[in-house]
């Protein structure tokens, strides 16, 4: 059922005043604010605090500190998220691929893929076993340490797929799922911020393949955003409870 605009806002600020303490919000301002996003932020008169991006600490991936099976040293990871690839970023990214070994004559870094814990669909799998230089990884639980190794990455624009770009710093292609409202505009702002590049919705395989082959070689992405959100918001509740002042 449509709701007014107006009595939205009306309805949650009464939500917050007449339930909650405070509101944190999982954020850093110098990148999005929640005035940007809802109307009637300055109307807020419960505490409001943001706590940075929740990402986790990831360190940075050596041969010392490396899974066992990471033997691979040059590769680009391509992370199809938890669901279904339902822009069909995974084929989209193997058919880019295609284009790249043409290009580069078969020395272009190698291209593992990460999934869900459903797994690939059978086409993608398939597809993939015909291919040079590919790997299905799977899924992953030490994710973030391959990120971190990776010389790029690709994805869609999931929160936690980008708190994890942020930890690591790795440069990214970032093609946001258009059936997840938030993901285009977490592509667009870490895109204006300069430290992903967002491809274009309409970008076929040899456009991407030039996207991939022009930051091949970007190195670390160096932001001042603020990812200790998890740490924070335990420091600010415990502030909270015990009635001590906030920060």
């Amino acid at each position: 059922q449509h709701e007014a605009p107006e009595h939205y806002t009306s309805r949650v600020i009464d939500y917050l005043h007449g339930y909650f303490d405070a509101l944190l919000v999982h954020a850093d301002p110098s990148l999005c604010r929640l005035q940007d996003y809802f109307s009637a932020a300055d109307a807020i008169r419960i505490p409001l605090h943001y706590t940075g991006i929740v990402a986790s600490r990831v360190s940075p991936t050596t041969a010392g500190n490396r899974s066992e099976h990471m033997v691979v040293d040059d590769y680009v990871v391509l992370s199809t998220g938890g669901g279904p690839d339902r822009g069909g970023l995974a084929m989209r990214t193997l058919d880019a691929w295609s284009e790249l070994d043409q290009k580069m004559a078969g020395r272009q870094p190698h291209l593992l893929v990460f999934s869900g814990v459903g797994g690939l669909a059978p086409a993608l799998a398939t597809r993939l076993e015909t291919m040079s230089r590919v790997a299905e990884m799977g899924f992953a639980r030490d994710f973030p340490n391959w990120l971190a190794g990776a010389s790029l990455s690709i994805s869609c624009a999931g929160y936690n797929t980008c708190a994890n770009l942020l930890a690591t710093r790795t440069p990214a292609l970032l093609a946001p799922d258009l059936t997840m409202s938030d993901q285009l505009e977490r592509a667009r702002l870490l895109h204006r911020a300069g430290i992903a590049v967002q491809v274009p919705e309409t970008a076929g395989a040899k456009q991407l393949a030039q996207l991939i082959l022009d930051n091949l070689g970007r190195g670390k992405v160096e932001h001042s955003i603020d990812i200790d959100g998890a740490a924070t918001s335990a420091r600010y509740i415990e502030q909270l409870a015990s009635g001590l002042p906030g920060q």
